[in-house]
């Protein structure tokens, strides 16, 4: 039995899952030599791989190659594309990609909108994120990773009235914050000094049931030891190790 495109494609998702990039476009070249010839989801592999390694060019190369094998970019190799493209800085290369999305008549999905929505929020193009988010309400609904980026980006670029308005809203439009969402809002107004907004926040954690994760929680004992609060981070941190381990 000889290996075809799937168990290739297997091998260099496997490889580059375990960080073996090197290994993977080995496993594509042994496939070009064999004369199999690499479908879109090999391409996207390794564009994936070769963003996630930090080798923006050759994954934008082999991008553009597809045009010229005649191999159609699919819904993930753009979102794939995308994630690499905004995690690097590249936002004027991420927009170019959106744009040729749309042209392709290709649909973006949930994941584009966030990808992209991150993407400009981390790189303080928050206008820019406003208007996304407003489009996409009106294309796909709002969920709290939406909203939870938003709120990051206005901290970002110091709107602070902006994002603790948007926290605000969340109740009376039918979401919970999740606990990035907590995060983010404990961690801006903490660097804000707004202290008893910080303090009213911790103390509803409870009240709404968000259980705390390990970056939450260094930052709430960060900002009580830092107040001296010293005997009330114990606390927390104790109630915090038994609900975790009970």
């Amino acid at each position: 039995m000889k290996p075809d495109v799937i168990t290739y494609n297997a091998l260099m998702d496997g490889y580059g899952l375990i960080g073996q990039l090197d290994k993977a476009v080995k496993v594509f070249e042994l496939m070009l030599s064999n004369e199999h010839t690499p479908d879109a989801i090999s391409y996207t592999i390794l564009i994936d791989n070769y963003f996630k390694n930090g080798r923006s060019d050759l994954a934008l190369r082999l991008f553009h190659e597809m045009d010229h094998k005649g191999l159609k970019h699919t819904t993930v190799t753009y979102n794939a594309s995308l994630a690499g493209l905004c995690q690097t800085g590249r936002v004027d290369d991420a927009k170019m990609v959106h744009k040729r999305m749309i042209d392709a008549g290709a649909t973006p999905d949930i994941d584009t909108y966030h990808i992209i929505l991150d993407g400009l929020s981390k790189n303080m193009f928050v206008d820019e994120t406003v208007s996304l988010f407003q489009e996409t309400s009106l294309q796909h609904g709002r969920n709290i990773k939406i909203f939870t980026i938003l709120i990051y980006g206005f901290f970002r670029v110091c709107r602070t009235k902006e994002a603790r308005d948007l926290f605000n809203t969340l109740f009376g439009e039918g979401f919970i914050p999740d606990v990035v969402t907590y995060t983010i809002m404990l961690k801006g107004l903490e660097r804000e000094r707004m202290l008893d907004e910080f303090d009213e926040l911790f103390s509803s954690l409870e009240k709404y049931g968000c259980s705390s994760g390990s970056t939450m929680v260094n930052v709430i004992v960060r900002s009580l030891l830092k107040r001296g609060g010293i005997k009330k981070a114990m606390e927390f941190l104790k109630r915090h190790l038994l609900l975790h381990f009970c």
